[in-house]
Order: C-alpha cells, then structure tokens, then sequence
C-alpha cells in the first residue's frame, strides 16, 4: 500500500473460497492471491459438514514456499449443523501473533507477492466438505 497521511478507508473488497474434499487430503490450496495489490484479510471462515473434527493450517505462499502460520480447528458440522457455528480462523487461539484492527478484530496483511493458502491436516471424510472463504479489503484508490 502507498503511504498516506489521511486514516485509510476501504476502496475495494474482495473475497477468495476453497472447498476440501477426501480426494484433496492433505493438499495445500489457495484460497486468496491478492494479485498486484496488497490487501488486509479481515475475516477467514471455516465451516464443515464433516461428521468429524478436522483441523485446517493457514499458509502464506512466497511465490515459492509454503509457511505455515498457525491452524484453526473446525467442530464437526461447524456453521452446517445448527449447533456448532462456524469458525473464525483469524481468531483461532493457534494464531495470538496477529495484528488487530482499530476494534481490536485480529487481522492479517497479505503482500501483493504472497497468497493465502490453506490444507487440512486429516482428509474430509468420504462424501464431506470444508470450506474457507476469506474476506480482503484493499485500501489504495481503485
């Protein structure tokens, strides 16, 4: 982002999804490439109607290696059965580290050169989904 000596405000916002399936195991995948702009992740859900707890690891891609960054895990049936909701990933306890927004919301900058990326740690069960959208908000003039 340019510098600026006004408070930034949002002037675009993007979202970026993937969804798991048994057939992805443990692959790593991603979910959001800012392209040439750097962007900040506000919001990272998590949900599953896996029948079992399954955990996913949050990356960040250099263009070339993959690092992960901390692991939210997903309940059973979170944010699909009603009872369990869905998971905040940036709130995860796994990820403390994260810069916070003026609210105190943790969130987390991602550089134009970097994607989000994200894997489970344990294959979806057979027939079962976990799915990750990130929400980005981009604060340079569109």
């Amino acid at each position: 982002m340019t510098k600026a000596n006004e408070p930034p405000y949002t002037q675009k916002f993007d979202h970026g999804a993937q969804t798991f399936v048994n057939a992805d195991g443990t692959t790593i995948k991603d979910v959001y490439d800012p392209g040439a702009e750097d962007v900040i992740v506000t919001s990272i859900s998590i949900v599953s109607d896996d029948t079992a707890a399954l955990n996913t690891v949050i990356y960040l891609n250099n263009g070339t290696t993959d690092y992960p960054i901390g692991l939210a895990p997903a309940p059973a049936g979170s944010g699909t059965d009603g009872t369990n909701p869905a998971v905040d990933g940036l709130a995860s306890a796994q990820l403390p580290f994260l810069s916070r927004d003026s609210v105190g919301n943790r969130i987390l900058k991602l550089k134009s050169t970097w994607k989000l990326r994200a894997a489970l740690t344990s294959a979806a069960t057979s027939g079962k989904t976990v799915t990750i959208v990130a929400t980005v908000e981009d604060f340079e003039a569109a």
